[in-house]
């Protein structure tokens, strides 16, 4: 976290609580922030920053003060004239996230977990293959790739690189490399 970043959630036209912009960015799913994240218009942020500390927070908004970007009263922090023109011209510069709010509703470590080890158990039992050893996963990922994979066993070599497939030319068919010279 650092004063740009800091900056962009908040609002220039009302202070908002730092701990409440704190709890968000670390996942904390209190009522108190779960409603304050909504009535700012944060709550796309939940969970953003999961290993973000106190300090770091604290240094960010110290370091935004001390560059005259923001005020700080009563553990709410409002941009300075100088903030809203900063914040204004970064939203412009910088790239803003587009799907945050996927992470209200999937568990994204679980999910590229589970993906992980599906790719890895397909194309073992595509070469046939039965002696390995699996990728690390929690018990409970395991057991959804087991289940998964008996109940599509008869076409899952297909279906599974044709859904990958499809999944990355809609989201992106630059970053895919089988695809750069035929799309």
């Amino acid at each position: 976290m650092n004063e740009t970043q800091l900056i962009q959630l908040l609002s220039p036209t009302s202070p908002r609580r730092i701990r409440v912009i704190e709890n968000l960015l670390v996942g904390k799913r209190s009522v108190s922030t779960l409603y304050w994240g909504m009535r700012y218009g944060l709550l796309d942020w939940l969970g953003y920053q999961k290993h973000l500390t106190r300090q770091e927070m604290e240094t960010a908004v110290n370091d935004a003060a001390a560059k005259g970007l923001v005020t700080v009263t009563d553990l709410q922090a409002s941009l300075t004239p100088s903030g809203i023109t900063l914040r204004q011209a970064n939203l412009s510069r910088q790239y803003q996230p587009k799907a945050l709010g996927i992470r209200l509703t999937v568990d994204i470590p679980h999910f590229w977990q589970r993906l992980l080890l599906a790719v890895q158990v397909v194309s073992e039992y595509s070469y046939h293959n039965r002696q390995y050893y699996p990728l690390r996963a929690d018990y409970r990922d395991k057991q959804a790739i087991k289940r998964w994979f008996s109940a599509n066993k008869s076409d899952v070599t297909t279906r599974l690189p044709d859904a990958l497939i499809t999944f990355f030319l809609k989201h992106n068919p630059s970053r895919l490399p089988i695809c750069s010279a035929t799309c």
